[in-house]
């Protein structure tokens, strides 16, 4: 069986376009796009009714869900301890249209059940040199800060997620998949 996989590194003026560009052809798809998730219900329409698969995501690093994951947990931990106050800071290089990226804004702390205690908060955001990248959650209190950083090296992560997800996210359920769902 050959299995053919389109990788979307697009904007969100094209996403929706190209989803369903790529869905009537019968391409199974891995989107890197935190753009979607305001239209998940037309996304997962088109990838029922033409029977393909599609993983998204807003980065498909391995150590960026990797982060994803440590960063949710810590925020599930501190909510016990309201004099921890949540942040996020992300830089990138001057060239890099979006502030927060998606990687910045699904990095902004959720703490699941009690959303009233910490809540979603936004990642501030700076653009400068050639920086290829770092993100950091940070819970700060009078006594003491705890961080959690992510930096990326290269793309080469960025590659190696995508193919992952690829391998792992396509041809078996034919279905819209959310990237941090699967143990990659």
């Amino acid at each position: 069986m050959v299995l053919i996989v389109a990788v979307n590194f697009s904007t969100p003026d094209s996403v929706l376009a190209i989803i369903d560009a790529l869905s009537a052809l019968g391409y199974e798809h891995g989107d890197r796009n935190h753009w979607l998730d305001d239209r998940l219900d037309d996304v997962r329409k088109m990838v029922t009714e033409r029977k393909v698969g599609l993983v998204y995501g807003s980065n498909f690093s391995i150590g960026v869900n990797i982060f994803f994951r440590l960063a949710e947990a810590a925020a599930k931990m501190i909510r016990e301890y309201p004099e921890y106050d949540p942040w996020v800071y992300e830089i990138h290089h001057k060239a890099k249209l979006d502030a927060p990226s998606g990687y910045g804004a699904e990095a902004g702390i959720d703490s699941g059940e009690e959303p009233g205690k910490i809540g979603r908060i936004p990642a501030a955001s700076n653009r400068a040199g050639a920086h290829p990248g770092t993100h950091t959650v940070g819970f700060d209190s009078e006594a003491d800060t705890i961080t959690l950083t992510h930096t990326a090296r290269s793309r080469l992560g960025f590659a190696v997620g995508a193919l992952r997800a690829a391998r792992m996210g396509c041809g078996k359920n034919r279905t819209l998949r959310v990237l941090r769902d699967l143990a990659f």
